[in-house]
């Protein structure tokens, strides 16, 4: 589908904010820091063991921390993903219009090359008029 024909949808000044937010923790996130912050993070809770014991609670504030974040993690990375396949999908639609015209002007130019072959070259004697 050319992007000349798709419907353009407005967007609100709430969902812009999100997206804005949306794209600064995916840049977070994709870091190597974020990677160390959380690396650390599990490894400070394992040593809390030892303080408060490895109990139930223990357990369970690793679970709940990780369950919380995975899943506003989902949503905000999704809205990142979408947007990247959106710009993807307006490239693909870009490059088949150029491939379209491409190909017919390569089409054009077969044709009068073709035309130019077939068309015979009068005598010398019709050209100079004799």
């Amino acid at each position: 589908m050319d992007q000349e024909n798709k419907p353009v949808r407005k967007r609100g000044k709430l969902f812009r904010k999100f997206q804005n937010f949306a794209d600064f923790v995916d840049k977070i996130v994709g870091s190597p820091f974020w990677f160390a912050f959380s690396l650390f993070m599990v490894v400070a809770w394992f040593f809390s063991g030892f303080l408060i014991g490895f109990g139930d609670t223990w357990q369970l504030t690793i679970n709940t921390t990780t369950t919380i974040l995975t899943f506003l993690m989902i949503a905000l990375l999704h809205s990142s993903q979408q947007k990247w396949e959106d710009r993807m999908e307006r490239l693909r639609d870009r490059e088949a219009t150029h491939i379209r015209e491409l190909a017919k002007e390569t089409k054009k130019i077969t044709l009068e090359t073709q035309q130019a072959k077939t068309q015979k070259t009068p005598p010398e004697e019709d050209r100079l008029g004799l």
